[in-house]
């Protein structure tokens, strides 16, 4: 009688939510909600105002660090725009088109991510004002196109040619790129460094000017920023195995071995029985002269400096060291692939197929301690790869946040063999292309002259971010600006560090054009893209409908019990 009574409870349930599954024909495999027009567009508005909110406070030299705590309790101490977006764990699909465009930014030019982001939320902003005011969607997109267009013409007319060699203006486009990162009394020190660097790099045409094709950061905590230096050489954060070993060897000959240096094991699994210490000691012996063959061969071929990927035995240590040959063990893979690059070795995974011609060739190997770290540094390989920036400070996390603004400031540097030509910084570009944008407008008849006029005001979002952070009224100063490019001074911009209006080309507060150029077509396809969006699908499974088939197992086991 009960399991007449399961059976029924549990059929009439089965019935039920079928019956309520079929109310309405299926369109989509899952439940979904779909947002249209207003709600689209508020919600979009929403989601750009936060996060311009989010990056603004870290715009410019004066702007404020970010500190990222993950579930793991993992610290990231940044105020860079991209790794800001990458960090975060964004839902919204507006969100993360603002990051892939910080992304697009930074891969491309290594500056200007917050610069582009925040251009694109303001354009999205302003269109959204326009659109409620009855503007049509049409003429927004054929209107930002066309100021598009016309402000890459504009930042092109303003820009100024420089040249690679000029060490000068490399070191006003760095220390403009540096400037937003690190601390004021920071930022010669770190330029210095940049652009020794790339001077050294530049030479090689194989490097493609990559950073990290052409140049290693090496990290050591401890001293300040100011101990940092670039080597030309390699640095690699490990030691020689043997304490009777020389510290320095020149004109090295370098042998590059993947495996270790010891007796191998079998294959198999494998037990040999002693019956008397002669055996024990052949044995022994036979060892030894594996150990001492292994030595004898890398004298042979001529090598002086080895380096190895896994362990070493302490009798090949000892046979070494009396051929006064320097050895390191257990070097990762991505120095033992740059020491291979730039020495011209060949890795090879056993000592008995090394060869002379496999050797490659440094003028020094030595071995150096600095703040109790011990680091081998192999210098004068004359290759691409073999320059390393090594960097101090007081914790990894700063260590962290400097490395990447140097990859930022060379990727700056890079675009200039590109496009050799630089504009003023400190928003005076902003203002002169958006007073010539409002100019252009007049000429366009129709309702596209309010869309160009809009991309206009958009582009002072810049300047009077760069004022807000250093506290200063951005209507007044908006305003002075204004008035100084009207009446002759085409170079007026913000001194961040100085805190004041100033001719910004000749301060040397310079930014490269191609930039600035991809700063713009970023913000117009990310925005247009919006823009031509008329509803959000959102695919979701409701709760209720997981409870209600969570019951139904439940009964289907009790049915079936």
């Amino acid at each position: 009688m009960m399991a007449a009574i399961k059976a029924y409870l549990y059929s009439s349930l089965t019935t039920s939510i079928r019956g309520m599954e079929n109310l309405s024909p299926k369109i989509f495999t899952s439940h979904q909600r779909i947002y249209v027009d207003n709600e689209i567009r508020n919600s979009n508005i929403y989601v750009a105002k936060k996060i311009k909110e989010l990056l603004g406070t870290s715009f410019g030299p004066k702007g404020s660090h970010k500190l990222y705590v993950s579930k793991s309790g993992k610290m990231i101490l940044t105020k860079q725009g991209f790794k800001i977006l990458n960090i975060l764990p964004l839902n919204h699909p507006v969100a993360k088109i603002f990051a892939d465009i910080a992304e697009a930014q930074f891969e491309e030019c290594g500056d200007g991510t917050i610069s582009a982001v925040i251009l694109s939320a303001e354009l999205l902003d302003i269109s959204s004002r326009l659109l409620e005011k009855g503007l049509s969607p049409r003429i927004l997109l054929e209107g930002f196109k066309e100021a598009g267009l016309k402000a890459l013409e504009l930042y092109e007319n303003i820009s100024t040619p420089v040249q690679l060699e000029d060490v000068n203006s490399l070191m006003d486009i760095v220390k403009t790129s540096i400037a937003s990162k690190v601390q004021p009394e920071e930022v010669t020190v770190l330029a210095d460094l940049i652009v020794k660097v790339w001077l050294m790099v530049n030479k090689f045409e194989e490097c493609n000017f990559s950073p990290q094709d052409c140049i290693k950061i090496s990290k050591i905590k401890g001293g300040s920023l100011r101990e940092s230096k670039v080597i030309n050489g390699l640095v690699m954060h490990t030691q020689i195995a043997h304490p009777d070993m020389p510290k320095i060897i020149k004109n090295a000959k370098i042998a590059l071995i993947d495996q270790g240096l010891s007796v191998r094991k079998t294959k198999l699994s494998a037990k040999v029985e002693v019956n008397s210490f002669r055996g024990l000691a052949e044995i022994v012996q036979c060892e030894r002269e594996i150990m001492r063959s292994i030595a004898r061969k890398l004298v042979e071929v001529g090598a002086n400096v080895v380096f190895c990927r896994r362990g070493i035995h302490d009798a090949v240590l000892h046979y070494l060291s009396r051929a006064g040959i320097i050895t390191t063990k257990r070097v990762n893979m991505s120095d033992f692939e740059k020491l291979s690059k730039v020495t011209g070795a060949k890795i090879v995974n056993c000592v008995e197929e090394l060869r002379k011609s496999d050797l490659g060739f440094a003028r020094y190997v030595k071995e150096e301690k600095i703040q109790g770290d011990k680091i081998v540094i192999v210098e004068g390989c004359g290759q691409p790869g073999s320059t390393t920036i090594l960097l101090r400070g007081v914790s990894e996390k700063l260590l962290e946040e400097v490395e990447r603004t140097i990859i930022s400031a060379l990727k700056s540097i890079k675009v200039l063999v590109h496009e050799s030509k630089v504009v003023a910084g400190g928003g005076a570009s902003e203002i002169k292309v958006s007073l010539a944008l409002k100019e252009y407008a007049k000429s366009i008849p129709g309702k596209r002259q309010v869309a160009v006029e809009a991309f206009a005001e958009a582009l002072e979002i810049i300047p009077k971010l760069l004022a807000k952070n250093l506290d200063l009224d951005p209507i007044e100063t908006l305003a002075k600006l204004k008035y100084l490019h009207l009446h002759g001074e085409h170079y007026a911009g913000l001194d961040a560090l100085n805190g004041e209006i100033t001719n910004t080309f000749e301060r040397g507060i310079l930014e490269p054009l191609y930039c600035k150029k991809q700063m713009i077509k970023s913000a117009v396809e990310a925005v247009l893209l919006l823009l031509k969006t008329d509803q959000l699908i959102i695919v979701t499974r409701p709760e209720g409908i997981k409870r209600t088939k969570d019951v139904l197992q439940r009964f289907k086991k009790i049915a079936s019990e």
